[in-house]
């Protein structure tokens, strides 16, 4: 979708239907789900399939937001693809190794395996390409860049003194500045995906201290994984 300003993103989202608000993060750990251990794979991969499938419906029961700042951060990240296409060959070896000691010891497998071949990296990369191509990117603003450099000048999360947070920062004053537009129109609910839990949170669940009043009045929820941001959303 096309670049929208915060009164028109809130227009978009008159509909009733849910919205994610996803920083650039949540989008590249898609793509890493063929990588790292996660003890709930399968719902995580459930999740974003669902929210795809939700957002691109005929009728949509999703509507996906970002800040514009998104797809920039997006673009300079490319290379997590081919990081986890370099995991994926790496994870073959190991499995080629194994497989030729069985053979030598007379214990061949029927149907090799051909890990590569499956091409399973590009397909979460483009299960995360296509959220962001139909999300409502919101325009970044004077207002915003304001707000977020006054963020990071002044420390606040999920800046920190001595570390350059202002992207996060755009994004965090981007979400605050769209859900207090959307919400005298009662919109429910609001979930802020994030994976950046040094930044947005305590060190848990929670949101950080600093963002605890503003997402409790505007009625943000916050969420760390795929699987948990489907369940809020009833998707």
């Amino acid at each position: 979708m096309a670049v929208a300003p915060v009164a028109q993103a809130a227009r978009t989202a008159a509909g009733g239907i849910p919205i994610l608000f996803l920083d650039t993060c949540a989008l590249l750990e898609i793509i890493r789900f063929a990588q790292r251990p996660r003890p709930r794979l399968q719902a995580d991969i459930e999740a974003a399939s669902g929210a795809r499938a939700a957002q691109s419906a005929t009728l949509p029961r999703l509507l996906v937001v970002t800040a514009e700042l998104v797809r920039d951060e997006w673009l300079r990240n490319q290379d997590v693809l081919t990081e986890v296409e370099a995991h994926v060959r790496d994870v073959q070896d190991h499995a080629d190794r194994v497989v030729a000691s069985g053979t030598y010891l007379g214990r061949s497998i029927a149907a090799p395996l051909a890990l590569p071949a499956l091409r399973i990296p590009a397909a979460l990369h483009t299960l995360a390409g296509d959220l962001l191509a139909d999300a409502v990117e919101i325009a970044s603003s004077p207002a915003i860049d304001g707000a977020a450099f006054r963020r990071q000048l002044a420390g606040r999360g999920p800046a920190r003194r001595g570390k350059d947070c202002l992207g996060d920062c755009v994004i965090a004053e981007t979400l605050l500045e769209f859900a207090a537009a959307v919400r005298p129109a009662g919109r429910r609910p609001l979930v802020f995906l994030t994976y950046n839990t040094n930044d947005f949170t305590s060190g848990g669940a929670m949101p950080h201290s600093d963002f605890a009043a503003d997402f409790n009045r505007l009625g943000i929820q916050l969420v760390t994984k795929w699987n948990w941001a489907a369940h809020s959303l009833g998707i």
